[in-house]
């Protein structure tokens, strides 16, 4: 769960791509929906 909250907070606050956030976590597609 805290993963996907510094993904997703990495998102908003840079204003990236789920692919981008993906690429900088190198997580699956299935990690982040």
């Amino acid at each position: 769960m805290e993963e996907q909250l510094r993904i997703f907070m990495y998102t908003v606050g840079q204003g990236a791509t789920t692919r981008q956030a993906q690429d900088c976590f190198q997580q699956s597609g299935e990690t982040i929906s």
